[in-house]
């Protein structure tokens, strides 16, 4: 599997005006930055551009999250931002919490130890109970 994180976009997903794309998540940044037309990456305080994969596996991760309650309200866009990362984060806390996957870390990574994990629920249709964010 192909690793995902922030800045991914798949194939056709890339909008037109990409700042006025992310506008909404960087009102208050100054122009310079705002300029910049990338994701602010927590947890290295680096900027991550949009970078264009092949296929479809934003979207494809996006769908899973959402069909799975970590991800209710998502517009499956095909473009890993800030609410695809929060929602691959919670993800992967129910994994290693609920579940017990120490192995699971969760930094919004997509990659070959979420993977697994991630297959197995697609294959038995879980839903995660939304009580337990409460």
């Amino acid at each position: 599997m192909q690793t995902l994180h922030l800045g991914l976009v798949d194939t056709d997903a890339k909008p037109s005006d990409i700042s006025a794309w992310l506008q909404p998540y960087h009102r208050a940044m100054s122009a310079d930055l705002k300029r910049l037309n990338q994701f602010r990456d927590e947890s290295n305080n680096k900027w991550q551009p949009l970078t264009t994969i092949v296929g479809h596996s934003v979207a494809s991760l996006q769908a899973f999250l959402k069909e799975a309650g970590f991800f209710p309200k998502a517009e499956v866009s095909g473009i890993f931002g800030y609410g695809t990362r929060a929602a691959l984060r919670l993800f992967q806390e129910y994994l290693r919490n609920k579940e017990g996957h120490n192995e699971v870390i969760p930094d919004g990574v997509m990659g070959s130890v979420s993977a697994p994990p991630m297959e197995r629920w697609k294959k038995t249709n879980f839903i995660v109970d939304g009580a337990i964010f409460h």
